[in-house]
């Protein structure tokens, strides 16, 4: 059914709040995105208005301990079911929730609660999702290095190197504007995990370069 009505300005508040009063301890953090950090890792959950009168909710991380420019979404998951894009007429029926309540299934990671670090690695290495770049396969290793896990950043980083092979084969990676072979990409990672001070440091750094310094953040319980 059609449904012409135009999601503007105060719609788009609307929208947002009440995501907010649906998902616990998040904070506005750009238009249509709500957001926070536990430890290194930052949880949002946003929405795009496609067409100007569909509302479609989605949720992705990204690894402030794998510094970058723009923002990544990492581990996205954008709900399949029609639930999850709604019009306006829909929303006010109350139907965005069903999306909101697909989101918490759906996700890697949880989006409420308590956050594990063995909760964080697992989703990586579990999620079934299009993996756009290698950036997948280093933030297990950099998570738990940040975490003061050395061991577990090396079997983390075992497992990155498994999956680049698999997705690069011999094609090498270009990453920050430079080529590097798969070796050399190992090597980068093994002296990034080795140094958690200065992944300690790129998070704080990131916090502000983003503008996240606002957000809600909580702490990673260490359970590996």
């Amino acid at each position: 059914m059609k449904n012409l009505v135009k999601i503007d300005s105060k719609k788009i508040t609307q929208i947002s709040n009440y995501i907010l009063e649906h998902l616990f301890g998040y904070k506005k953090s750009r238009l249509k995105q709500i957001a926070k950090i536990y430890g290194c890792l930052k949880l949002s959950v946003g929405y795009a208005v496609d067409w100007g009168t569909d509302i479609k909710l989605g949720t992705s991380v990204f690894n402030l301990a794998n510094p970058l420019d723009n923002s990544c979404a990492n581990l996205g998951i954008t709900p399949q079911s029609r639930r999850y894009s709604v019009t306006w007429k829909e929303f006010e029926e109350g139907k965005f929730l069903e999306a909101i309540n697909e989101i918490k299934e759906l996700a890697a990671i949880p989006l409420e609660g308590d956050l594990t670090l063995s909760q964080i690695i697992n989703g990586y290495k579990n999620y079934t999702g299009f993996v756009y770049e290698e950036r997948h396969y280093e933030d297990p290793a950099l998570i738990a290095a940040w975490a003061g896990r050395p061991e577990v950043a090396k079997d983390c980083l075992e497992w990155g190197l498994a999956g680049v092979k698999e997705k690069y084969g011999n094609n090498g990676i270009y990453k920050n504007g430079n080529s590097m072979t798969i070796d050399e990409w190992y090597a980068d990672m093994q002296t990034k995990i080795a140094n958690p001070d200065k992944l300690h440091q790129d998070v704080e750094d990131q916090i502000i370069h983003h503008k996240l310094t606002k957000v809600p953040r909580y702490d990673i319980i260490i359970d590996m």
